[in-house]
């Protein structure tokens, strides 16, 4: 079997949709509900109608909670693969492994999200429909919601080019590592990466403070120099390759550990 092939990698999305679907349902739903409900709290409870501004608190909600997902899914790589046809469909399907991960995590990184702005749409129109009988405007959630996420993308004048593409480094290397980090557990996966990536990262740190002290102690001598930062094109150029490298690193190791799993008596095992 070829390592991967497009037209049976295809049909792997389709069985991954097909089996999630509910799933894809139930969040377009909550998130059409959370518009609905909350536009209409502010209407009703709000005594100047003319004045709610429903619409920017709702898109920083769901930008938040978007942010947050999008940082952290790779945490749920192989979670919630509990159910007897989930697990047959992504370890025993007749596909090569390579498919199968992208697929999952094609899953998780675009289909999700899709389904929740499905979601914030519908419960935009219905919202605006409703609210233009009680108030004398309308504030469309769905735009303040993308204006939110152009910001990310927009180089502000007090950002430079450089700044920016190392917060997008940054932000790529902590996907990674959650999704190396949620291949290792089978349950609570969201919550256990982030205590493990946060004890861990603290733990990292001061082990690495320490051993770079006693390096310059011996040679410098103690309290004999001091530490500034420099800031120059090959600084960033070396930030942003060990980023990149670590990133790819993350990558690859997360599914060699993916690729390692089995199923034994409608069981899986991580390892």
């Amino acid at each position: 079997m070829t390592n991967f092939n497009c037209k049976r990698f295809g049909k792997v999305v389709g069985c991954t949709v097909a089996d999630n679907r509910k799933f894809y349902m139930q969040t377009a739903g909550a998130c059409a509900a959370i518009v609905i409900a909350t536009v209409a709290i502010n209407i009703f409870l709000v005594r100047n109608r003319d004045s709610v501004n429903y619409a920017d608190m709702i898109a920083k909600g769901f930008f938040s909670a978007s942010f947050i997902y999008l940082l952290t899914c790779g945490s749920l790589i192989v979670s919630n693969i509990s159910e007897k046809n989930k697990r047959i469909s992504a370890f025993m399907l007749p596909a090569s492994k390579l498919e199968k991960f992208i697929a999952r995590y094609i899953h998780l990184l675009i289909f999700i999200p899709l389904a929740a702005f499905v979601g914030i749409v519908v419960g935009d129109v219905l919202q605006m429909a409703y609210s233009s009988f009680f108030v004398n405007h309308v504030s469309p959630v769905t735009s303040a919601f993308i204006d939110k996420w152009k910001l990310i993308f927009i180089t502000e004048p007090f950002i430079s080019v450089s700044d920016l593409v190392k917060l997008y480094f940054a932000l790529i290397f902590i996907h990674s590592l959650y999704l190396l980090v949620g291949v290792v557990f089978r349950r609570h996966a969201w919550i256990k990466s982030n205590i493990t990536i946060i004890f861990g990262s603290f733990i990292l740190i001061f082990a690495v403070m320490l051993i770079c002290k006693f390096i310059l102690d011996a040679i410098y001598g103690k309290d004999m120099y001091s530490i500034i930062g420099v800031n120059t094109l090959w600084t960033y150029i070396l930030e942003d390759a060990a980023f990149a490298l670590i990133t790819e690193f993350n990558f690859w190791l997360t599914f060699r550990i993916y690729s390692r799993m089995q199923v034994a008596a409608n069981k899986w095992y991580n390892l």
